[in-house]
């Protein structure tokens, strides 16, 4: 019986803990506090890009230039479901932009 109450506590931490970073990638370029300002999908050297800031981090929302520190800053407009292409993501400018980034 001790074996399926521990099993039990287990699993809530486990339900618990996905939930936290669940709302954390959920409002990660939403807001601009700590710590889901630290939290992006992808961050990327786009500095030979133009109308592109140096760094780049991708969000669920949208895209968020980073600091030294990885932090977001400067963060575009927020809309759902926003996808990942430099192409449009960088006002339709393909110069500098690797052949593996384009769409």
């Amino acid at each position: 019986m001790a074996a399926r109450s521990a099993f039990a506590f287990v699993s809530l931490a486990l339900v618990a803990g996905s939930i936290v970073l669940i709302f954390f990638v959920l409002l990660a370029g939403a807001i601009n506090g700590n710590p889901v300002n630290q939290v992006y999908f992808l961050q990327a050297d786009t500095s030979s890009i133009q109308s592109a800031p140096s760094i780049s981090q991708w969000t669920l929302w949208n895209i968020c230039g980073g600091d030294a520190n990885g932090l977001d800053v400067n963060c575009g407009p927020v809309s759902p479901a926003f996808p990942f292409d430099p192409q449009n993501n960088f006002g339709g400018n393909l110069q500098n932009v690797p052949a593996g980034f384009q769409g």
